[in-house]
């Protein structure tokens, strides 16, 4: 059964995503007067042989190889930084940065900082004036070192105060410490999948959000789990968010809109995954095209939690709507608009945005993207 899409409303509003678009563009610039790039030739190789390293094409080590920064620093850091963007909005949503002096940050298996990166424009984005002090947790000494030159070039774009440590260490060794600090902000970007095997992911990551929302985020904090959009992570991710889900005292914001299991997860092999545009320097573009690694929308997978009881609110329906969801494919064209399949409460759906929607008479159906929240009536 297909539904008409009424009306919509995006992952990240228009303004605020050009404002970190044009923040975005300062960093890459500024990286590369304090920082600059190679030859993209040389980029592109060392970006194909990660690529290929990841995706299991090439049993390679990855494990402190210097030959491999350029591509870390110059290419993945600046593409992937907009995948935080999203699960940072559903987040912040829920609470007021304009009054807050302080904020803690760790960012767990940080690599060359990406996250953390994400996350300080987004705090200036939002306002916030005070000081951040961010925990890195990364044990690669190659990867952790390139996290000097990602704060030195965000202090130098004037944003608010950025403090930052780096500890030299493994996940698990860094939890086993006798550390007691609890942090605003926990961030796990791209780890889990590279922990632990398919089989064993849903209970692995159950155990180790648990483990975090008893020890590291505060009672108002948030963890933010960010995974690969793929098949064999992203079922057991949203697999773990079901069990998660059970827990009377975890709050999952998002990405799901209802207190109800995944339905991908009860099919065979369907799965899930949001996307949103990476804005692109000049220096970038080019090691893309050599490469051939598309990197003009990034995928991810992603959970934000908290360590409260209650559900979020579902959006409100006005009269004449039956459901709200979220888009989680690309459009197809038909002749009366663009189709999209909406995951609800009531499970996955198919949805058409006619070819003009707004009021204004402008946003035509296919400017609709995964992760933006959409209203059904009746088609």
């Amino acid at each position: 059964m297909q539904f008409r899409i009424s009306r919509y409303k995006t992952g990240i509003p228009k303004e605020r995503r050009q404002e970190l678009e044009d923040l975005h563009r300062q960093f890459c610039e500024t990286l590369e007067t304090i920082e600059p790039s190679p030859h993209p030739d040389r980029v592109a190789k060392q970006a194909v042989e990660i690529s290929d390293i990841y995706n299991g094409i090439y049993d390679a080590p990855s494990f402190e190889r210097k030959d491999l920064a350029d591509a870390r620093l110059h290419f993945f850091l600046p593409t992937d930084m907009p995948k935080v963007w999203l699960p940072l909005e559903e987040a912040f949503n829920l609470v007021d940065l304009s009054d807050r002096k302080r904020l803690t940050i760790a960012d767990l298996g940080a690599g060359a900082g990406t996250a953390s990166a994400a996350t300080a424009m987004y705090l200036h984005n939002r306002g916030f004036k005070g000081e951040a002090i961010y925990t890195l947790v990364e044990p690669d000494r190659v990867v952790g070192e390139l996290t000097g030159t990602v704060f030195h070039t965000l202090k130098h774009m004037r944003l608010p105060k950025i403090e930052h440590k780096w500890h030299r260490s493994k996940l698990n060794d860094y939890l086993e410490d006798e550390q007691k600090a609890r942090f605003d902000i926990v961030l796990v970007h791209g780890v889990l999948s590279e922990m632990v095997d398919e089989e064993h992911y849903p209970a692995h990551t159950v155990s180790l959000v648990m483990r975090l929302l008893r020890e590291k985020v505060k009672k108002t904090g948030f963890l933010i789990l960010i995974e690969p959009a793929l098949k064999r992570i992203s079922r057991p991710l949203y697999e773990a968010m079901s069990r998660l889900q059970e827990e009377e005292r975890i709050m999952a914001v998002a990405p799901c809109l209802a207190d109800v299991r995944c339905p991908f997860t009860l099919t065979d092999d369907r799965f899930c995954f949001h996307s949103i545009a990476a804005p692109l320097s000049p220096q970038a573009q080019s090691v893309g095209a050599r490469s051939q690694l598309d990197r003009h929308e990034v995928n991810f997978s992603y959970l934000v939690l908290r360590p409260r009881g209650g559900k979020p609110k579902l959006p409100s329906l006005e009269e004449g709507e039956i459901d709200v969801g979220r888009i989680i494919s690309f459009p197809k064209r038909l002749k009366m608009g663009y189709m999209y399949f909406i995951c609800t409460r009531n499970g996955v759906v198919q949805g058409v945005a006619p070819r003009r929607m707004d009021d204004d008479d402008r946003t035509r159906g296919n400017r609709l993207k995964t992760g933006d929240v959409v209203w059904l009536t009746p088609w």
